[in-house]
């Protein structure tokens, strides 16, 4: 085929002459507004959340009061007969003070030890920076006192977090970073619980991360 033939052909499915530039297209960035301007109640955000996060293996429990988080949390501890805990260190950006109960199970702090020393570690606590409710998703940001090992690593992940923390769109928290004077050195989205079906199109839950990830949240009207 004639090359001047064979490039006509395709300039004229691509509804333009041979020789003739492309249409320039107009520039967006970002989602439609019709999906940006959508908007839930405090409420509905977290049923949302709640029922995406669910549906991907991750676990999910609400308190009205920080007295019965802390002592579900206490409780579920006990009920896996925990050998070994980790969590965020004191300095970190916990959404709720549960130093009681890590003082309790004497957990191991991000901050005070070697991360290796994560690897034994059977349980991880964390809190998180943002929920997304559209996707089920937990937000992470890796910082001194929240290294990523404390919840990669460990087989069960517990995460705390407040009804309020729990935003509708990616894009929230997209912006809410850009606000940010230095961005983390690691963002992390968790929906649930660690998969992989890269082997012969099998799953396998708990390979690269925790089998488990049970959310604490207490709920905020």
């Amino acid at each position: 085929m004639d090359k001047n033939h064979f490039l006509e052909n395709i300039a004229q499915r691509l509804g333009r002459s041979l020789g003739q530039p492309p249409h320039i297209r107009k520039e967006m960035a970002g989602v439609p507004e019709f999906w940006a301007e959508r908007s839930l109640t405090p409420r509905e955000c977290l049923e949302k959340w709640i029922e995406n996060f669910t549906s991907q293996g991750g676990e999910a429990k609400r308190f009205d009061s920080k007295q019965d988080l802390t002592e579900s949390l206490d409780c579920l501890l006990t009920e896996l007969s925990v050998q070994s805990v980790g969590a965020w260190g004191k300095t970190a950006a916990w959404p709720i003070d549960i130093e009681n109960i890590l003082d309790k199970w004497k957990a191991l702090r991000w901050d005070e030890t070697w991360p290796e020393k994560f690897s034994h570690v059977q349980v991880g606590i964390t809190g998180c920076f943002w929920a997304i409710a559209d996707t089920g998703t937990l937000v992470m940001k890796s910082g001194k006192a929240e290294g990523r090992g404390t919840h990669l690593m460990p087989q069960v992940h517990i995460v705390i977090l407040r009804s309020r923390q729990i935003c509708l769109r990616l894009g929230e928290v997209f912006s809410a970073l850009q606000q940010e004077a230095m961005l983390p050195a690691a963002v992390h989205f968790v929906s649930g619980p660690s998969r992989s079906s890269d082997i012969e199109n099998d799953l396998s839950i708990g390979v690269h991360g925790p089998a488990r990830v049970i959310a604490f949240i207490l709920q905020e009207d």
